[in-house]
């Protein structure tokens, strides 16, 4: 099986980190984002199947998948920089199962190409995939080392070790074949990379947009705000993108308005809870946290964390129920009467679930019913879910929660494009789920 990646990745000159959190979702957004901002263009994205289901934890913070030739590696960094889910795309320089191996590719390059390839000021590093012990500052150094003889023409080049015009990688994969597939005996599986950092051109980092827009900065909190990464991680699922128009109907104090705000969408909020959604300046309780500034306890009001952002303030619809008769002609209106490009939200469970006097089934063909009415074509509609179960049965569930949901969502002419699980807590398993409305 190892093997089998191997081949693949040195079948291509481009390759991705991922990073091990949020699971599937973070193929599936890489590829929503490509596909919104490269229309006229077909992937095939042919995913590997152990990276798809290979979560890292502590066996490493990045997962390396190859990328298709249908973009230039420039053009896929501009994806993958918009992608809460990605680290970095990267060129091949050089590979090989040992790291003798690997220098012995790079030494391919002729001096003309390496300078051309490296044509202002440089760096290199070391990263890891796997459990590994930290290096010792000289054996690291050494390493790097090691290449000085292929390399020897960036002589002529500047080291700039602070913000270098290249980055050059060593990346060296650690995993043992037991942390990839438990039925097999542990075993090291060693494989070296000398890798080219691309650099994105044109696009905002997702990493500036979450940490811009953390929980522990906002003005306007409530105890169930989503965090920052995860609200920009289910609007990229669901298309959000420069002019579009968004709905959350259960909008609580905002997350995800704001994640789609932040992508250029304007944004149209509801929830039952009419005392939460005001812009009424009241005194709120704030956590302490030394990331926010020293508000202590004052007054504040729902577009404060908007306007710090320097985003357009929601248009909100306070109290409203999503099984009122009424809320289909009250969201469309809030719209000037057009349908909507989106519908990100994340429904109330738990304490907040007994109020709704709903189960998650029914929860959903309500969405489904309210998707159908006021989605564009091919408007995405992206949703959370909690359900019973734990990580022993994780396969079993989800097959399971799929075969409920298709009925559903075909009543309603949706189709279900991507569902995964995830671990939530103890006893609960969390599902993302993406639906597209039928052209």
């Amino acid at each position: 099986m190892v093997r089998l990646v191997i081949f693949l990745l040195m079948s291509y000159s481009t390759i991705i980190l991922f990073r091990s959190r949020y699971g599937q979702s973070r193929l599936w957004e890489f590829q929503a984002v490509a596909e919104y901002l490269y229309p006229n263009h077909s992937f095939q994205w042919g995913w590997n199947e152990t990276a798809q289901l290979y979560y890292g934890g502590d066996y490493g913070p990045s997962i390396v998948q190859k990328l298709p030739d249908s973009l230039t590696a420039e053009q896929w960094s501009d994806v993958a920089v918009r992608c809460i889910g990605c680290k970095s795309v990267f060129q091949v320089v050089g590979e090989g199962v040992t790291l003798a191996d690997c220098i012995a590719d790079v030494g391919r390059w002729s001096d003309h190409d390496i300078l051309k390839l490296v044509p202002d000021t440089w760096s290199m590093q070391i990263e890891h995939l796997g459990k590994m012990q930290r290096l010792h500052p000289k054996e690291r150094r050494i390493q790097i080392e090691q290449f000085r003889d292929v390399l020897g023409i960036l002589t002529t080049r500047k080291v700039d070790l602070e913000s270098p015009d290249t980055e050059l990688v060593l990346l060296k994969d650690c995993r043992s074949l037991e942390d990839i597939d438990p039925s097999t005996d542990r075993q090291a599986t060693h494989y070296h990379w000398l890798l080219k950092r691309i650099k994105a051109t044109k696009y905002p980092s997702a990493k500036i947009l979450f940490e811009r827009s953390d929980v522990k900065k906002r003005a306007f909190i409530s105890t169930t705000t989503m965090p920052a990464d995860r609200a920009l991680l289910m609007a990229n699922l669901a298309g959000v993108q420069q002019g579009n128009v968004v709905l959350d109907p259960f909008c609580g104090s905002g997350g995800l308005l704001i994640a789609s705000a932040l992508l250029g969408a304007s944004t149209v909020g509801a929830d039952i809870d009419d005392a939460l959604l005001s812009f009424t300046d009241r005194v709120l309780p704030f956590p302490h946290s030394p990331h926010r500034p020293k508000r202590g306890v004052e007054r504040v009001s729902y577009g404060d964390s908007f306007l710090e952002l320097g985003l357009d303030e929601p248009i909100l619809l306070p109290g409203l129920d999503i099984q009122s008769a009424s809320f289909v002609s009250r969201v469309l209106q809030a719209n000037d009467g057009q349908k909507y490009d989106a519908i990100v939200t994340d429904p109330p469970y738990g304490i907040r679930e007994s109020t709704s006097q709903m189960s998650n089934l029914e929860l959903v063909g309500v969405l489904a019913k309210v998707a159908q009415s006021v989605l564009k074509p091919s408007g995405r509609l992206v949703f959370l879910q909690v359900i019973k179960g734990d990580s022993d049965n994780v396969e079993h569930r989800r097959l399971a929660l799929y075969e409920e949901l298709q009925p559903i969502l075909q009543t309603y002419r949706l189709d279900l494009k991507h569902l995964v699980l995830e671990k939530f807590n103890t006893q609960n398993l969390r599902a993302t789920v993406v639906v597209e409305k039928q052209g």
